[in-house]
Protein backbone atom coordinates (compact mmCIF):
# COMPACT_ATOMS: atom_id res chain seq x y z
CA UNK A 1 0.00 0.00 0.00
CA UNK A 2 1.30 3.52 -0.79
CA UNK A 3 0.46 6.33 1.57
CA UNK A 4 0.70 9.95 0.51
CA UNK A 5 0.53 12.97 2.51
CA UNK A 6 -1.66 15.39 1.56
CA UNK A 7 1.07 17.72 -0.03
CA UNK A 8 3.03 14.59 -1.97
CA UNK A 9 1.81 14.17 -6.14
CA UNK A 10 3.44 11.21 -7.13
CA UNK A 11 5.27 12.18 -10.78
CA UNK A 12 2.62 9.47 -12.54
CA UNK A 13 -0.39 10.63 -11.09
CA UNK A 14 -2.25 12.20 -14.11
CA UNK A 15 -1.51 9.02 -15.88
CA UNK A 16 -3.23 6.41 -13.20
CA UNK A 17 -6.79 6.85 -13.97
CA UNK A 18 -5.61 5.80 -17.79
CA UNK A 19 -3.81 2.66 -16.54
CA UNK A 20 -6.56 1.84 -14.78
CA UNK A 21 -8.38 2.05 -18.05
CA UNK A 22 -10.39 4.86 -17.79
CA UNK A 23 -10.57 7.19 -20.48
CA UNK A 24 -10.94 11.12 -20.18
CA UNK A 25 -14.09 12.89 -20.77
CA UNK A 26 -14.95 16.05 -21.57
CA UNK A 27 -13.56 18.72 -19.73
CA UNK A 28 -15.70 20.73 -17.38
CA UNK A 29 -14.91 23.47 -14.27
CA UNK A 30 -17.02 23.15 -11.51
CA UNK A 31 -17.58 26.03 -8.67
CA UNK A 32 -19.31 25.82 -5.27
CA UNK A 33 -19.66 29.43 -3.66
CA UNK A 34 -22.31 30.36 -1.28
CA UNK A 35 -24.30 33.28 -3.03
CA UNK A 36 -26.27 34.76 -0.62
CA UNK A 37 -23.77 37.76 -1.70
CA UNK A 38 -23.68 37.68 -5.29
CA UNK A 39 -25.19 39.82 -7.30
CA UNK A 40 -28.46 37.77 -9.34
CA UNK A 41 -29.31 40.54 -11.59
CA UNK A 42 -26.55 39.67 -13.93
CA UNK A 43 -27.01 36.94 -16.69
CA UNK A 44 -24.35 33.91 -16.52
CA UNK A 45 -21.56 33.78 -19.24
CA UNK A 46 -22.06 32.16 -22.45
CA UNK A 47 -21.63 28.19 -21.42
CA UNK A 48 -22.01 28.41 -17.71
CA UNK A 49 -25.00 26.96 -16.22
CA UNK A 50 -25.58 27.40 -12.52
CA UNK A 51 -28.03 25.28 -10.64
CA UNK A 52 -29.35 25.53 -6.79
CA UNK A 53 -28.38 22.43 -4.69
CA UNK A 54 -31.36 23.05 -2.99
CA UNK A 55 -31.38 19.65 -1.58
CA UNK A 56 -29.98 16.17 -1.10
CA UNK A 57 -30.33 15.21 -4.82
CA UNK A 58 -28.69 18.34 -5.78
CA UNK A 59 -25.89 18.06 -3.22
CA UNK A 60 -24.78 14.08 -4.33
CA UNK A 61 -24.53 15.76 -8.04
CA UNK A 62 -21.87 18.63 -6.78
CA UNK A 63 -20.31 15.68 -5.05
CA UNK A 64 -20.14 13.71 -7.83
CA UNK A 65 -18.58 16.64 -10.20
CA UNK A 66 -15.84 16.87 -7.26
CA UNK A 67 -17.31 20.49 -6.46
CA UNK A 68 -17.55 19.48 -2.34
CA UNK A 69 -14.92 19.17 -0.23
CA UNK A 70 -14.65 19.00 3.50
Amino acid sequence: MEVLRLRQKPDDLPDRPRAAGLQPGEEEALMVADVADLPTDLPAPEGVELRAATDEAGLRLAKARGGLRR
